[in-house]
C-alpha cells in the first residue's frame, strides 16, 4: 500500500519561517516585507521579530499569509565579550494569529525597545527573567505549547551550543537545520548533524528553515537563502498551522533541487525531484545510500530499500552547485 510522506494534496507554498522588521531589529516594515518577498515567488512569511509578537493578518490577501510569532533569546551570564557567550534562540508560532500574548515577560527582556513599547505587550502569567539553562528554556517552551504555540529550536551554529545543550530542549517541533542569515555571518548554518543528535535523543521533531532576513539599509542580501516549502490544500492560517504540525513540508536552500513527490511503498521509498547532482536516503543507524549523477547527468528519481531497523528515514538531495534541500525524518514504525 502507498503512503505518502507528504501529502498528495493540495499545493506547495513557499515560506520563510524566520523574519525580522521594523517592530525590532530589521530595517524593513512588515508591508516592505510583504512586497518584497511576494516578488520572489513566496507565498507564507512567519514574523518573528524579538521579544515582541504582532497579528499582521492585515497584510493577508489570497496570494499571501502572515504567521504570527516571535522569536525569545535566552544567553549565557559569564564574563566576557558578547560574541563568546552561548545562546539559545526559539520561535513560537501562534496557532492562532490572533493570539499575541507572549510567555516569560519580564521588562529586562526587552532589549530593542523601551517602555513606550513593552508596556503595551500582553502576556501570560507573571513576570519573570528568563534563565540560559536546559530547565529555564523548557519552562518556557513548555508555557508557550501550553498557550498555544509551537516551537523551533534556531540556529545551532550561530548559538554556539554544542551537544549537551540542545539535546536537551524538550517540546519542540522542529530545528531549523538551515538559517541563511547565520550562513551569511557565522558560516554554513546548515545542520543535518544537529538533526540526527536531536533526533536520537529525543525521538520525532521536524526540519524548517529560514532567512532569519534583517535587511539592513533596505538590502535583500540576507533574504530568499533558506525556503520551507508547505503542502496544504489552500493557503488558510488554520491549514498552514496543521500543515507544519503534521510535517507536510520540506526545506531548501534557494536554488537547490524541488521535490515533487516523496512515498513509500511495498517496503521501498520513493523520490521524484528536479534535476539533482546526489540523492541520499539517511538512516538512524549508520547507513547511507546515495544515488550520484556522473557528468553532465541529472538524476530526478531514486529508489530506495527500507530496512525495518534503520529507526528512521530521511532524504537529502544536492544540486549542481552543492545547494541541498533536506526533507524530515520519517520513523520506520510509522511507515511500514
Amino acid at each position: 500500500m502507498r503512503k505518502y510522506l507528504i501529502s498528495d494534496k493540495g499545493h506547495f507554498y513557499k515560506a520563510n519561517l524566520h523574519c525580522h522588521t521594523t517592530v525590532s531589529d530589521g530595517d524593513l516594515t512588515p508591508g516592505e516585507i510583504k512586497e518584497l518577498y511576494k516578488k520572489e515567488g513566496y507565498s507564507i512569511i512567519a514574523f518573528t521579530d524579538h521579544e515582541l509578537l504582532q497579528d499582521h493578518s492585515y497584510l493577508n490577501d489570497d496570494e499571501f499569509l502572515a504567521i504570527t510569532g516571535y522569536e525569545i533569546s535566552f544567553c549565557e551570564e559569564k564574563e566576557g565579550p558578547w560574541k563568546y557567550k552561548k545562546n539559545c534562540h526559539i520561535n513560537c508560532y501562534a496557532r492562532d494569529p490572533r493570539n499575541t500574548r507572549i510567555v516569560n515577560y519580564h521588562p529586562s527582556n526587552f532589549w530593542l525597545c523601551g517602555p513606550e513599547t513593552y508596556l503595551k505587550q500582553e502576556y501570560y502569567g507573571e513576570p519573570r527573567p528568563k534563565e540560559y539553562s536546559a530547565e529555564g528554556v523548557n519552562r518556557v517552551i513548555r508555557e508557550a505549547n501550553e498557550h498555544g504555540f509551537i516551537v523551533s529550536y534556531n540556529h545551532q551554529v550561530w548559538s554556539c551550543e554544542n551537544y549537551e545543550q540542545y539535546t536537551a530542549y524538550k517540546g519542540l517541533f522542529a530545528l531549523e537545520i538551515y538559517n541563511y542569515g547565520s550562513d551569511l555571518t557565522s558560516g554554513m548554518d546548515y545542520v543535518p548533524l544537529v538533526y540526527d543528535d536531536m533526533l536520537r535523543a529525543n525521538g520525532r521533531l521536524f526540519a524548517i528553515s529560514g532567512d532569519d532576513n534583517h535587511n539592513k539599509k533596505g538590502s535583500d542580501r540576507d533574504s530568499f537563502g533558506a525556503v520551507t516549502m508547505i503542502k496544504a490544500e489552500k493557503l488558510d492560517y488554520d491549514l498552514i498551522i496543521s500543515a507544519l504540525e503534521k510535517g507536510d513540508m520540506y526545506t531548501k536552500m534557494r536554488y537547490s533541487p524541488e521535490l515533487t513527490s516523496l512515498y513509500v511503498e511495498d517496503g521501498k521509498a520513493y523520490v521524484d525531484c528536479g534535476p539533482a547532482k546526489h540523492i541520499y536516503m539517511r538512516t538512524g543507524s549508520r547507513t547511507c545510500i546515495g544515488y550520484h549523477a556522473d557528468g553532465d547527468e541529472v538524476l530526478t528519481h531514486a529508489e530506495f530499500d527500507v530496512a525495518p531497523d534503520d529507526t528512521y528515514i530521511r532524504f537529502e538531495l544536492v544540486g549542481s552547485d552543492g545547494s541541498r534541500t533536506a526533507t524530515n525524518a520519517y520513523f520506520i514504525e510509522d511507515i511500514l
